[in-house]
């Protein structure tokens, strides 16, 4: 699925979080697999590994000390800086403490996006800050940047010419993450890198420790209500998948690493041979997909591995999982270079990468007036994607891209509420192609926020969502002074817009469908604009105390998306603040335990809804054993699981005949068994709490 979401409202949820955020939507917004079928340069040799337990990683890739609080630094980020000789710079001093106490914010690691030049996210910088939360970028492009913390956090400002800037970032202060690394026989890894996704990215990741001689480890994890993803990987093993991770101080994860793995390593240079230092490089998998994992829990299948080439040129990324998995590259100044690459066991796989110097597009682009058009997004390829050509036009409307990969180019002008324009061309490496765009304002979505008496409401939040033919549109306005707002280039296709608060939590205050982009008014009144906001709180507790990973949703009627709280870990009470008046159901997940919800009711302005102590269950299972007669060895077998006032299950059977399903509620629960051309099957069973209720079942011919 494509989405279309302007850059700059991507940067406004980028500055505001992750905030209301669905379960079925938040985790999903992934990159689409996209491979040229041209292969390039290909494989040149094989090389054996060391195999699990073997062999310690690579030095050059693997080098940070066992230190759980220190993320790895990405090596050879002065590709991104400035050259002094040639362009004017400036230095930039950021200095980080942690939220609540400003302690800090030692050994913290921060990116740097240059939001002026062009290709922002390939020459994004990450670098540690030292023991006093410091970190120094001496030799910057001049112009405007964001600074966001690895663990959450941003704040932005100015490089100027020949000076120093100072930008303070304040990170929030996360409790620590601990759990151990084991293989797939469940026996503890030492030596593996322990890795944790970035803030806006479930599968980019970084290193930020390594487990101990025993696969301990101790991380500072992620600000409350901050998710991520967790995983671990160590030479000659397969990654773990990417568990989901949020808030308050999970104490007991476990990360499982695959049977095992292979590498890659290589070299990245120019048409002539010579090496290109800097050189992004990305293996791994772009499309990923959720699942269960064995004790309940959430989690991603894997990661993307990113790397950088050092002064030689050469790269090295070791713990992949074996399988034909997409090969990126792009270095600044060089067009993007796609293929896939084959990971086997015990093996590493030798890449000679070959980058082309690619297209340049440079042209002029005009308002809908035929005025130039400044601060215009010129792009080829997807926002917020390093593979993406990316800059903006000027005073005078001109711009230009370079490093275009060559072949069929789809160009895009997008000028936000100015309107948008678009080309596909066509050029060879080493071409100039050039186009005059001028915008075209298409379809409009206008709107007005009003309050019960009539009166506007200015600076409130409004998203507008649309699906059609595969393309998502989101965009996140605020309203004006007279509580208006539009937006152009618009799908067209109803949409549905959810109006926040300015400052009023995750929860929408309202949420209207069916709205048409036609450029007629939408009046959106708000009788109780400023009503008190109310509250959700309770406690969580298992059997024998608090529980880890434990995630609390409370879903307005009718809403699509919900934020996501986690309890305190010590004593498993949550707060839900900020709530606004309606109808909500509440929802609990805990890894490791069936789904557990409150019926729904209505919530008055200002009421704070306490649900008191709530006592997970020990769960029980059903363990199911289908056998199949010689003459039906490879029918589809579907089991389907139900009870009162509990959550349905369906999972497929595997040809081997056996099952287990999720984590039960104890009680009575009904077993069907279907499948094409074969007798249903329905049993009624008691599921007891700790145990597996195995039911076996005979397939036979039916329909």
């Amino acid at each position: 699925m494509s989405a279309t979401m302007s850059p700059a409202a991507s940067r406004s949820l980028m500055a505001v979080g992750l905030v209301a955020i669905g379960i079925a939507v938040a985790w999903w917004l992934l990159q689409s697999d996209d491979v040229a079928p041209d292969r390039g340069p290909g494989v040149d040799q094989s090389t054996e590994s060391p195999g699990p337990g073997t062999g310690d990683p690579p030095p050059e890739v693997d080098s940070v000390p066992a230190v759980t609080t220190t993320p790895y630094q990405e090596r050879a980020d002065h590709v991104a800086e400035s050259n002094p000789a040639t362009e004017p710079f400036g230095s930039l001093r950021i200095v980080a403490t942690w939220e609540g106490d400003g302690a800090e914010a030692a050994h913290a690691n921060i990116r740097v996006i240059p939001w002026s030049g062009p290709d922002p996210f390939l020459h994004a910088l990450h670098r540690t800050a030292d023991a006093a939360g410091v970190v120094v970028f001496p030799c910057l492009r001049i112009g405007r940047v964001g600074v966001y913390g690895f663990l959450g956090g941003n704040a932005k400002g100015a490089v100027e010419p020949g000076q120093e800037t100072a930008i303070e970032l304040k990170i929030p202060a996360g409790a620590p993450v601990a759990g151990v690394v084991v293989d797939a026989e469940d026996e503890p890894v030492s030596g593996a890198s322990i890795l944790l996704s970035r803030e806006g990215s479930f599968t980019e990741v970084q290193k930020v420790g390594m487990s101990d001689a025993k696969g301990r480890f101790e991380i500072r994890g992620p600000g409350e209500n901050h998710w991520r993803g967790i995983g671990a990987r160590k030479a000659g093993y397969g990654p773990s998948s990417l568990r989901f991770l949020k808030g308050t101080g999970d104490k007991d994860v476990t990360l499982r690493l695959g049977a095992a793995g292979g590498g890659v390593s290589g070299i990245v240079v120019d048409s002539m041979g010579d090496p290109i230092p800097g050189t992004r490089v990305e293996i791994g998998p772009r499309k990923h997909r959720q699942f269960t994992l064995p004790d309940g829990g959430q989690g991603l299948n894997s990661a993307q591995f990113i790397t950088r080439t050092d002064e030689t040129g050469r790269f090295k990324i070791f713990g992949l999982a074996p399988g034909e998995v997409p090969a990126l590259a792009r270095a600044p100044g060089y067009a993007p270079w796609r293929d896939t690459v084959l990971i086997e066991s015990k093996r590493t796989r030798e890449l000679r990468i070959e980058l082309l110097r690619g297209v340049i597009i440079e042209g002029k682009v005009l308002d809908a007036k035929g005025e130039p058009a400044s601060r215009v997004d010129i792009s080829v390829g997807g926002y917020g994607d390093f593979m993406t050509a990316w800059n903006r036009s000027g005073n005078d409307g001109t711009f230009r891209l370079v490093g275009v990969a060559p072949g069929e180019i789809k160009v895009k002008a997008d000028g936000e509420n100015r309107g948008e324009d678009e080309v596909t061309l066509h050029a060879s490496d080493g071409e100039t192609r050039h186009w005059s765009a001028q915008l075209k304002l298409g379809l409009i979505l206008r709107g007005r926020v009003i309050d019960g008496a009539g009166k506007p409401l200015p600076e409130w939040g409004v998203s507008a969502e649309a699906f059609k033919d595969k393309k998502w549109d989101h965009k996140f306005l605020r309203t004006d002074e007279q509580g208006r707002f539009t937006t152009a280039g618009c799908l067209d296709a109803p949409y549905m817009l959810k109006v926040h608060r300015p400052k009023g939590g995750s929860f929408p205050i309202l949420v209207v469908r069916n709205q048409k982009p036609d450029g007629q008014e939408i009046l959106l009144r708000i009788e109780n604009a400023h009503a008190k906001l109310g509250r959700i709180t309770g406690t969580v507790l298992g059997p024998d105390g608090p529980l880890s990973g434990v995630h609390v949703n409370a879903w307005p009627a009718g809403n699509t998306s919900s934020p996501i709280v986690t309890p305190d870990a010590d004593t498993g009470r949550f707060e839900i603040d900020q709530v606004p008046a309606g109808r909500y159901r509440l929802l609990i997940r805990a890894d490791g335990y069936p789904r557990w919800s409150a019926k729904e009711r209505e919530l008055d302005p200002g009421e704070t809804w306490d649900l008191g102590t709530i006592i997970l269950q020990t769960p029980g299972f059903i363990k199911i054993l289908a056998h199949r007669p010689a003459t039906l060895p490879d029918v589809k077998l579907h089991a389907g699981l139900s009870a009162k006032d509990q959550r349905n299950q369906s999972f497929p059977i595997p040809i081997e005949g056996e099952a287990r399903s999720k984590p039960l509620a104890p009680g009575k629960w009904t077993v069907s068994i279907t499948g094409e051309g074969v007798k249903s099957t329905e049993r009624s069973v008691e599921v007891r709490a700790g145990e597996d209720t195995t039911v076996e079942v005979e397939v036979t011919r039916g329909g």
